[in-house]
């Protein structure tokens, strides 16, 4: 991975020969919004919410999203389909790294400029002048961070694919200027998602797209956390508590652990020592069994089934090899 990070170094210290170009678009963000505050102002006249924010939510909301626009390439990038259309490209494929990798370096490498060049100046503007909310909580700041981080990868992700259409067409600006709409649009960089008609913002939240501006503000205002901010980075609800198998060096088997940070993870020793090393063992359970045992009540559906093999809390190393599990139902067990 050391030849991807000098990559995106190289790509992030490109960037910054372009002072002037930065310059005028801190002053073109910080312009449109100053609109977009104005805007909102008056659609807060006579209301105190809209789509469960209030004026200095949506103003926030305004500093942000201006703040994340280049970071995220909410305009779109063409320096891929341009380096096809060229020729260039070929040099990129006879390099001996993975395509997908070094585009994916180069492009982060810019993003991290943009966060850090042309985020933070907009935004700071944008707190001198109009005086947005800070983070809900240190959580929310955190939270954010990851979030914006998260956005940018999921922006290169989906730019990938239309630019790499170039391949087969001599001009690739149609898609990539609809690819473009899109992105703003859905993200929430033109209006908040949460000013959206609820079946089209259904729609919206479904997409990728929210996790370049709406969801990295919304973590910001603390309208998003815990299982809600979960549900919204996977698509699925978090589990209500979880049920590990365990081979435990101290502990006899049958004992109940519980994690010393949440009481919804518990762990159920199944071996113990080390009598049983250097072979195959077989293991039968009764999960709804062995749920009522570790919890004290019955358990709920079954969402997901993991496995991994983990000595970092005991600061040792160890290898295991798994073979097929199966899951029957309690009619279907021998």
């Amino acid at each position: 991975m050391t030849i991807y990070l000098a990559v995106a170094v190289k790509s992030f210290q490109k960037h910054l020969t372009y002072r002037a170009a930065n310059l005028a678009g801190i002053i073109t963000n910080s312009f449109f919004g100053a609109l977009y505050v104005a805007v909102y102002s008056a659609v807060f006249q006579g209301r105190a919410t809209v789509g469960g924010l209030d004026v200095r939510d949506a103003v926030t909301y305004v500093i942000l999203t201006q703040s994340l626009l280049m970071a995220m390439s909410a305009f779109g990038n063409r320096e891929l389909s341009e380096a096809i259309i060229k020729g260039q490209i070929a040099a990129d494929l006879s390099r001996p790294v993975d395509f997908y990798l070094y585009w994916a370096a180069i492009d982060l490498g810019r993003a991290a400029y943009y966060l850090i060049f042309r985020g933070v100046p907009t935004f700071v503007i944008g707190l001198i002048l109009f005086h947005p909310r800070l983070p809900a909580s240190l959580a929310s700041a955190v939270g954010f961070v990851l979030c914006a981080l998260s956005g940018m990868a999921v922006s290169f992700v989906f730019r990938f694919i239309p630019n790499c259409l170039a391949f087969w067409t001599t001009d690739a600006r149609g898609i990539n200027y609809l690819v473009n709409t899109l992105i703003l649009f859905f993200a929430g960089f033109i209006v908040p998602l949460n000013f959206f008609p609820a079946g089209l913002q259904a729609v919206a939240l479904m997409l990728p797209f929210a996790g370049l501006a709406n969801l990295p503000v919304n973590v910001y205002l603390g309208k998003l956390s815990g299982a809600e901010l979960a549900r919204a980075l996977t698509g699925e609800e978090m589990p209500y508590a979880t049920l590990m198998y365990v081979w435990c060096n101290t502990r006899q088997p049958g004992s109940v652990i519980v994690n010393p940070r949440t009481d919804r993870i518990r762990k159920l020793v199944v071996e113990s020592g080390t009598g049983k090393l250097r072979q195959w063992v077989d293991y039968e359970r009764n999960i709804r069994a062995d749920y009522e045992k570790a919890f004290g009540e019955a358990p709920g559906a079954l969402v997901g089934i993991g496995i991994m093999t983990d000595s970092d809390n005991t600061r040792s190393t160890t290898q295991a090899w798994y073979g097929p599990v199966t899951v029957e139902t309690a009619g279907r067990m021998k």
